[in-house]
């Protein structure tokens, strides 16, 4: 709880709450490129962002966030790889939906960088690797906006697109990724939508327009005005 991220179409940027009100100033994390927006997965070890120069959904890794935050704060780039060690599994999280972390493996420096951790260049491509330590979710391309909702048993999320929405399921391991479940065309772009859900599934998607709103079934896409 002590950084705020911010997205902003020249980057990312990071705000350190603990310091007096007069020096919280936004700090340039990941530079050139668009963040539109972001949303955190804590106990799934990942931050969601709407990114990019064709808008895709990418999904980062928490860890190499923060250590790039640790870095950028002044520490050593060694040290950041060796003190963010994957941590142990949240007990909360269901069976199976372990953060990223834990089931693929930390993005830390390998042996080679053990020796000369001081190195221009060591640190260089550490910042690299840690900026571009995400994947693109398949079929994102020209996103115009996400929403995502936790229920009882998983996490969804629905892109919308200029005609189209997109509803995805975060897939237990070895995937730990969103994936794909459903797809739904629109007449027209709405200024709202959110999705509703019974405690375990998303059920319905609610879609507001500038004069009406629509319920659209998960199951037969049938259209409720």
């Amino acid at each position: 709880n002590r950084y705020l991220l911010l997205g902003s179409e020249k980057g990312l940027y990071f705000i350190d709450l603990k310091l007096p009100t007069a020096q919280q100033e936004p700090v340039p994390l990941i530079r050139n490129t668009r963040f539109r927006q972001i949303e955190i997965l804590e106990q799934y070890g990942v931050m969601v962002a709407l990114s990019g120069k064709h808008d895709h959904i990418r999904q980062y890794r928490l860890s190499s966030i923060r250590k790039l935050v640790s870095y950028v704060t002044g520490d050593n780039v060694w040290v950041v790889s060796k003190d963010h060690a994957p941590a142990k599994p949240d007990a909360s999280v269901p069976a199976g939906e372990l953060p990223m972390d834990d089931a693929m493996g930390s993005a830390t420096a390998g042996n080679e960088y053990e020796v000369y951790p001081d190195k221009p260049e060591v640190a260089s491509l550490m910042i690299r690797r840690w900026s571009s330590d995400y994947i693109k979710i398949l079929a994102t391309k020209d996103s115009k906006s996400f929403k995502i909702q936790r229920t009882e048993t998983s996490v969804y999320m629905g892109v919308l697109f200029r005609q189209d929405i997109i509803l995805f399921e975060w897939a237990r391991e070895p995937y730990l990724k969103f994936m794909k479940l459903k797809a739904f065309w629109l007449p027209e772009s709405p200024k709202f939508m959110h999705l509703l859900h019974d405690g375990v599934a998303v059920r319905e998607i609610f879609l507001g327009y500038s004069n009406e709103a629509n319920l659209v079934s998960i199951d037969n896409s049938r259209v409720k005005e």
